[in-house]
């Protein structure tokens, strides 16, 4: 059986039992051809109806590796490569395997993955060194039309606006290619779906920004905020798994051109959790200083040097990955499976609590910026209404002026809590409306008036002071009031007054016991 198909297997089983999302069930393994086995588990998600119906009517097992073989069988390459039991299992019920599925409608189900464009975000700063005298549009049509044609000389059916490309009309550096292109862009690493472009937009990044991702892997917004600070300014990027950490320095020295400068302190012979470089230099800027960690981002202390400087916070925490379009066409699941879903959803939506009001933290943050690839209320509005109660010195703004929501559905809201009045400023993608992932994107910028780093120091040193005075008035009171040691009776504890100070109350709570 082929390596392909069981690794495949994995990830849709992870994903369709309700454990993780595809990205962290993609993540969590080490994949020998990770770009393979996305595209071929996004494809089983997306037709997982018609191909469990057929699987059902075939008495074969709805697992994940069935669920890929099927779709290798009856809509991907009309085989199954390497041999074994399953494949047999899977040719002798060919017949009854093709009939359940176009009786599911699993002919007329086109792939989530294929109807959505295909987008490419051009890093400007990095094209003069590309050393292409062309414009990115011209230069990337010219390639689109070059494959085209040497598909059709290899004798295979392909429409001519397949090498169509244009300019999006949203986001700007972006553009726009045909869904069936997708195999074409195997080696630009520029990929990069409309939606997740928005989050550095919508930070206001501006030269000389101290900015820090909290959630930074795999690195695509991470290197478009390091492109829009204009070669100055600093990028502290977090990510806890050392795996995904290898995935995002990996890319940040493709996209951004990163180069370690300096290694930190440490054991030798330990792997280095801190990597440091530059990145994009231009004329007039030196570069922007770049820092990786592969550490906890909520272990990190505000108050500390050198957080205590940052002033633009990205987070973007992981998500059950609802606004994905292979979520859209899933089939419906159990009770069992739709339990534990729920119970994954609470889970998450309280950690991304947890993050967010922890980004709040920060004393010389402006601006933080929340996203998540979810379409659900509960890791959307929810988690920054929860933040924003816990914290009384930020407030929503609009994040990206030109973005127009869909409209909302009558029935969505039905029997539900009314929206917060700030939800028109969040962002939300569709991808039926906005022809891309969905996403959820919330700006929320410090308020007016509210305490300032400066500010929120000194209040937390006259707490300190505070404090220390109420304990010495303490242990003053005790000293005073204890009874002579003399008149102490053996065997049996002094009487005389019993004190107590309240320490975090702005006076004393005496009482007596006599």
């Amino acid at each position: 059986m082929a390596k392909l198909y069981r690794e495949a297997g994995r990830v849709v089983d992870d994903v369709v039992s309700g454990r993780c999302g595809l990205k962290a069930a993609l993540y969590a393994q080490d994949l020998e051809k990770p770009r393979a086995v996305c595209k071929l588990a996004s494809a089983a998600l997306s037709n997982q109806r018609a191909l469990s119906s057929a699987l059902r009517q075939a008495r074969l097992e709805e697992t994940g590796i069935f669920l890929v073989m099927a779709f290798e069988l009856l809509v991907g390459s009309g085989k199954i490569r390497g041999g074994g039991q399953l494949r047999r299992r899977m040719e002798k019920k060919l017949k009854i395997l093709k009939k359940g599925f176009n009786d599911a409608g699993g002919a007329e189900q086109p792939s989530a993955f294929a109807q959505l464009p295909r987008y490419v975000r051009i890093n400007s700063l990095r094209w003069s060194e590309v050393g292409v005298e062309a414009q990115p549009l011209q230069h990337l049509s010219k390639a689109l039309k070059d494959a085209y044609q040497k598909d059709l000389a290899a004798g295979r059916q392909v429409a001519a606006e397949t090498a169509e490309v244009s300019k999006d009309e949203l986001v700007p550096e972006l553009l726009v290619l045909h869904p069936a292109a997708r195999c074409w862009l195997q080696q630009l690493p520029e990929v990069q779906d409309r939606s997740s472009c928005l989050s550095a937009l919508a930070a206001g990044l501006t030269h000389g920004t101290i900015v820090l991702d909290a959630c930074a892997a795999p690195g695509s917004k991470t290197s478009h905020a390091i492109e829009l600070l204009g070669g100055s300014g600093k990028m502290f990027a977090f990510e806890k798994d050392p795996r995904r950490g290898k995935a995002l320095l990996q890319r940040l020295r493709l996209l951004c051109g990163f180069e370690e400068t300096r290694r930190p302190r440490g054991a030798k012979g330990k792997k280095a959790s801190v990597k440091r470089g530059r990145c994009l230099a231009v004329a007039g800027h030196p570069g922007v200083e770049v820092e990786v960690r592969i550490k906890d981002f909520l272990e990190v202390k505000p108050w500390e040097p050198p957080w205590n400087q940052v002033e633009v916070l990205l987070v973007d925490p992981s998500c059950s990955g609802s606004g994905l379009p292979e979520h859209q066409l899933q089939a419906e699941t159990d009770a069992a499976t739709a339990t534990a879903a729920g119970a994954r959803l609470k889970r998450l939506a309280a950690f991304q609590r947890r993050i967010l009001q922890h980004a709040m933290k920060f004393p010389k943050a402006r601006t933080v910026v929340y996203s998540t690839c979810s379409l659900h209320r509960l890791e959307n509005e929810d988690v920054v209404t929860a933040a924003l109660s816990a914290s009384g010195a930020f407030q929503v703004t609009s994040a990206v002026p030109w973005w127009r929501n869909a409209p909302r559905n009558a029935e969505e809201g039905a029997g539900a809590e009314p929206l917060p009045s700030w939800a028109h400023l969040c962002l939300r993608s569709e991808p039926g409306f906005h022809r891309c992932r969905g996403f959820f994107l919330c700006r929320l910028d410090r308020v007016d008036g509210g305490a300032t780093a400066e500010e929120q120091l000194t209040q937390r040193k006259r707490r300190k002071r505070k404090l220390a005075e109420l304990k010495k008035s303490q242990r003053a009171t005790e000293d005073r009031f204890q009874a002579p040691a003399s008149k102490k009776r053996k065997g049996k504890a002094a009487s005389g007054l019993r004190i107590s100070v309240a320490e975090k109350t702005p006076g004393l709570q005496i009482w007596a016991d006599w």
